[in-house]
């Protein structure tokens, strides 16, 4: 019973503000350091993105997002917490996409289709659920 009320604290403690590695900042603060700059995809489930085209993700500071996948430009919306990015009304154009950018462009948007973690680690952005990871970094165009 103490080993699962000590879990369960340390859990408490680990989903606190941003998941920073580092004290965490308020939630302004987030959404700040989320909406800053834009951020370009340089890995999915730990295996690299190596695209000629970078793929990219912006969000602004009213919610809207927008980026490329690999293939197709996307837009939609997201609700930034502490701990959770909630997408909603992602939508993208309909260019036909396979081979290295189609698959990159599937894992990203199927990511994008519904509510999922976030952290900051350094400089970089990590997106996940239960089973998948995107990993990006600040980017400058």
């Amino acid at each position: 019973m103490r080993k699962l009320l000590l879990l369960t604290l340390a859990a408490g403690w680990l989903l606190q503000g941003c998941l920073y590695r580092q004290p965490a900042p308020a939630d302004k603060d987030c959404k700040k350091i989320l909406t800053a700059a834009p951020w370009r995809l340089v890995a999915i489930d730990n295996r690299p993105v190596t695209l000629p085209k970078p793929v990219t993700l912006r969000i602004d500071t009213h919610g809207d997002l927008n980026g490329f996948g690999g293939c197709n430009r996307y837009f939609g919306h997201v609700k930034i917490f502490n701990h959770a990015l909630h997408f909603f009304g992602v939508g993208s154009t309909r260019k036909f996409c396979r081979g290295e950018p189609g698959r990159v462009e599937r894992a990203l948007f199927q990511m994008l289709s519904r509510n999922r973690w976030w952290q900051l680690d350094g400089r970089r952005l990590i997106v996940f659920d239960d089973t998948h990871r995107l990993v990006f970094e600040p980017f400058h165009d």
